[in-house]
């Protein structure tokens, strides 16, 4: 397949009702993902087609190719296993050592339900529209969607010293926006409540953002690692 042939045959009979498709830097990107996890893993890669029919499942699959991409791209991880059934998202072998790594990917639909000021009605009526409305304030919270993040993906993990849950958020504001120092105390605040047979040894956000650099845009993937601070251990 050439040009952007990946992106057009997974999408094909998808619709959705947001600016997604419209933007061909971004589509050359997604083709990348696609690209690499169609050569990984060609059922995969098909099964897929038939699971994005919502925004928020086309999101969802979004997040976790481009934890993949990512990870063989730029961490150089090799061997990767995808579509475990019942197990974490995927795994891949770096420098003789195995990582299991989880996806989550919050999302702003997410943080509209979580939102106390609006009713039933306005929350499904708001997250049926697109992402951004010019003039409308956003709603972001961190400590919910690192808190969600992590309830909804312990159960996946066995015990290993290279359990990564892969934030990978699509939200109103990035994540990363935040101080490191910031994140870290949200991070060790949740898994001391939630992880107490320390099952995560690793949090990593992982977020994409198209910028603009003399004349010429391109996306970009702020990417940061949280472990477990000394005074969370004790």
């Amino acid at each position: 397949m050439n040009n952007n042939d990946y992106f057009n045959d997974f999408f094909k009979e998808s619709r959705y009702n947001d600016d997604f498709g419209y933007n061909p830097i971004w589509n050359k990107e997604v083709n990348k993902w696609l690209e690499l996890v169609h050569k990984i893993n060609e059922k995969y890669y098909e099964i897929g087609k038939t699971d994005i029919k919502t925004r928020e499942k086309r999101d969802a699959f979004l997040g976790e190719i481009k934890s993949i991409y990512y990870c063989h791209k730029v961490l150089k991880g090799e061997n990767f296993r995808i579509g475990i059934k019942e197990l974490i998202d995927f795994e891949y072998q770096k420098n003789g050592q195995k990582f299991f790594v989880e996806v989550k990917s919050p999302s702003w639909q997410g943080e509209i339900l979580k939102d106390d000021k609006l009713s039933k009605e306005q929350k499904l009526i708001r997250k049926n529209k697109k992402q951004y409305i010019n003039g409308e304030g956003g709603w972001f919270s961190a400590k919910a969607a690192i808190e969600d993040s992590i309830k909804n993906s312990i159960h996946k993990f066995k015990k290993s010293e290279h359990n990564i849950l892969m934030i990978v958020p699509n939200m109103f504001a990035q994540i990363q926006g935040l101080q490191p120092w910031h994140i870290q105390i949200i991070i060790d605040e949740e898994l001391k409540k939630q992880d107490k047979d320390y099952l995560i040894s690793t949090i990593a956000i992982l977020e994409t953002e198209l910028s603009e650099s003399n004349r010429k845009k391109k996306i970009e993937y702020p990417y940061s690692e949280y472990q477990r601070t000394a005074e969370h251990l004790k």
